[in-house]
Parts: structure tokens; C-alpha cells; sequence
């Protein structure tokens, strides 16, 4: 686990790509496999949703599988690659 941190902020106008480096990860007996994700949706400037105090329910698992145990144990940097394109939203792991 890591601490919280944004990977992208989206304008739905723009194409929006971005590399995060969570740096090498602590092998311990539990690795993780997946990257947890909530979201800050601002519709004006004085009303923004924000689904990690707002609901339970609104947060999303990217699941990696054996992808992201695998780097961590060859004690590689973890970075996370975020594609935006016209509202969706790819989200990889860079393999270096």
C-alpha cells in the first residue's frame, strides 16, 4: 500500500496521458495485485463529489493479476501508465 496520490486530472476537452512512479515496493508476505482508485468530480467550483468521503461504493480495483507481483519481486520501480481519451480511461502497467 501506498499513499494517497492523483495520478491524472481529466478535462473531458483533452487527451490527457501521464506515467506515475509509485517507486519499488516493499516486499512483504502479502503482495498487492491491484491499484485502488476514487475520484474527485468537480462540476463547478463550488460543488465537487469526492467518492472516497461521499460513498463507499464508488471506488474502482484495477486488478494486475501476477503483473505487478512479478515486477515488484525482480525489485523494479512500479509505475502506473493513465491514458484519457474522450472519457474512458486505460490504465497499464509500464514495463521497463
Amino acid at each position: 500500500m501506498s499513499e494517497a496520490r492523483t495520478l491524472i486530472e481529466i478535462n473531458e476537452t483533452e487527451i490527457t496521458e501521464t506515467i506515475v512512479n509509485f517507486g519499488e515496493i516493499n516486499k512483504g508476505k502479502i503482495l498487492p495485485n491491484a491499484l485502488i482508485c476514487w475520484y474527485k468530480i468537480q462540476l463547478s467550483p463550488h460543488h465537487i463529489h469526492d467518492t472516497k468521503k461521499d460513498s463507499f461504493m464508488n471506488h474502482t480495483a484495477i486488478v494486475f493479476e501476477n503483473e505487478l507481483r512479478d515486477i515488484i519481486l525482480r525489485d523494479k520501480e512500479v509505475k502506473i501508465k493513465v491514458h484519457q481519451m474522450k472519457g474512458l480511461v486505460k490504465i497499464t502497467i509500464v514495463n521497463l
